[in-house]
Order: structure tokens, then sequence, then C-alpha cells
């Protein structure tokens, strides 16, 4: 790699490197705001976030976020961590390849194996953590209700889908990268 390509490789990785950071901490803000001041805008724009309000009619938003008790905040702060549980981990995967990559070390075995990584963990998160988020955010507005109006919601939707051939397409480019590897490896050591 000539040296303006690595230059140029190692401005943008250090750039990544600073956005993941923040986004990082954003991301733990997101997960706890919305449970600590359920009754902001701020607080609201975030459950809309999550679709939390797609289990709550919206003349009665108000008295669930007036209302909330300890076991519905638990069970929120719960359900947001799992759905974003795969976004913290990419970045830490990410944070680990951009490091990588400003060394200069772009091409080798582990970095093309976490790219194959990061696609187990969002494919894991469409077929199960996007589930299991929905059960634990509706168990959380429906906690509060008299009982016979309690509720457990669940939804797979093209989101989901969509999620699986990203995450799909990860491990492919992940495994294909590891095979360009093993090959270039080989090569090497023939000469």
């Amino acid at each position: 790699m000539d040296l303006n390509t690595q230059n140029k490789l190692i401005t943008t990785s250090k750039i990544t490197g600073l956005i993941l950071h923040i986004l990082f901490v954003l991301l733990l803000l997101i997960i706890i705001t919305p449970w600590l001041f359920p009754a902001t805008k701020v607080g609201e724009f975030l459950f809309g976030m999550y679709e939390v309000t797609k289990y709550i009619d919206k003349a009665n938003f108000e008295h669930f976020v007036n209302n909330l008790i300890p076991l519905s905040r638990i069970l929120g702060l719960i359900g947001s961590v799992v759905i974003l549980l795969p976004l913290l981990i990419g970045i830490k995967i990410m944070h680990k390849l951009t490091k990588s990559y400003v060394v200069g070390d772009v091409f080798n075995y582990a970095n093309a194996k976490s790219y194959s990584v990061l696609g187990v963990i969002y494919l894991l998160s469409a077929v199960f953590l996007q589930p299991i988020s929905d059960i634990l955010f509706s168990l959380c507005v429906s906690l509060n209700n008299p009982v016979g109006q309690r509720f457990i919601g669940i939804s797979f939707t093209v989101s989901n889908l969509t999620a699986i051939f990203f995450a799909i397409l990860l491990i492919i480019i992940g495994r294909v990268m590891q095979l360009a590897q093993k090959i270039n490896d080989d090569q090497e050591f023939m000469l």
C-alpha cells in the first residue's frame, strides 16, 4: 500500500474511532434516559425509537409514563440493553478493527474473522434479541394494567428479514476475507 493510501486509511480510522467512542456513550445514554426520565420529550422520543409506543394508545401514553412502577422500568431497561447489545458489541469490534487499521494491519485473519463475528451477532439479534426485547417492552407497558389486560407482544417484521440478509452478507464477506488471507499466506509460504 502506498504512503498516501496508508495515510488516508490512518486518518479515516482515527476519525471512525472517535465517532465510535461518541456513539458508544450516546447508546449508553439512550439505554438509560427513557427509564430515568420517562415523562420528558426525550423520554417520549426514545420510547418511540424503541417502538414501545406501539403497545400504548396515544391517549394513554401520558398515564403510562407518569405511572411507571419500578418493575416496569427494570423490564424496560433490560429490553433496551437487549435491543442495543449487538450495537454495543459491534462498536467494540469496529473499534478494535480501526485500531488495527491505524497501525497498518489491514488484511489479516483476525480482521476477517471480526466481520464474520459481527454477522453472527447481528443474525442472533434479528432472530432472537429483537423478539425478546419486544416481549420485555410489552411486559413493561402492560404490567401495570389490571389482570386480564396484561399481554406479551412479539413481532417479526421486514426489518428482521433485512437484518438477517445483511448479517448473512457480513458473514459471507468475513469468510471470503478469511479464505483470501489463507490463499495469500499459502502463496507467501511457497515463495
